[in-house]
């Protein structure tokens, strides 16, 4: 599909992004898949393993020992949240960015291609 390249009022913008989410559905939410939801599964299963279990009639000092065991956990969570924040999202971001633009220039791109430039990146 042709996208026009001009100068687009809001609603235009909009219009355009959508068709080009519906037209290209498979390649942006692909990327997402490879990269983006497979760290977050893992980094949620970390830190439900790591979680405190809290008995059924807790007592205060019962919740306070949790509190304790999860701050102690505090720089597995943070180095999860870094990496997260300053690798996966930002190369995810790129890999989108790269598909949209090469999709918009009517050029062909795969998942791997947009990874690759994202790390490049």
């Amino acid at each position: 599909m042709r996208y026009q390249i001009q100068e687009l009022g809001l609603g235009g913008i909009l219009d355009q992004a959508i068709t080009l989410l519906k037209n290209h559905f498979g390649l942006l939410v692909g990327i997402t898949v490879v990269l983006l939801i497979p760290f977050t599964l893992i980094q949620g299963f970390v830190m439900l393993s790591m979680a405190p279990e809290m008995p059924a009639n807790a007592t205060l000092e019962d919740m306070m020992a949790m509190q304790a065991e999860a701050q102690s956990n505090m720089p597995v969570t943070f180095a999860f949240l870094f990496f997260n924040l300053f690798v996966v999202i930002p190369i995810t971001n790129a890999a989108i960015i790269h598909a949209v633009s090469q999709v918009y220039l009517e050029k062909t791109t795969t998942i791997g291609e947009s990874l690759m430039h994202g790390v490049k990146k």
